[in-house]
């Protein structure tokens, strides 16, 4: 559509937010320690190998989540 995205830009921020809130539970970083899934202590040995990527992970798709973000306020700018 003449170069345009065809999402509506001014929800991004709004859903991009809502997204990395959601990331925030499985941050390993800002998991409390006492979380309220029953498998918590079973899951412990394959959480804490995992750790490391799954932080890894959700870096990247942060860091991909803030540019689509900056994407569209510029694109809105133009408009």
């Amino acid at each position: 559509m003449d170069g345009q995205s065809f999402w509506k830009v001014s929800a991004v921020p709004s859903i991009v937010a809502k997204l990395k809130r959601r990331m925030q539970e499985f941050d390993p970083s800002q998991l409390e320690l006492e979380a309220p899934w029953e498998t918590w202590e079973a899951d412990a040995k394959y959480r804490d190998a995992q750790r490391g990527a799954l932080k890894a992970r959700i870096d990247q798709a942060n860091a991909i989540y803030d540019d689509l973000v900056k994407r569209t306020a510029t694109s809105s700018d133009r408009q």
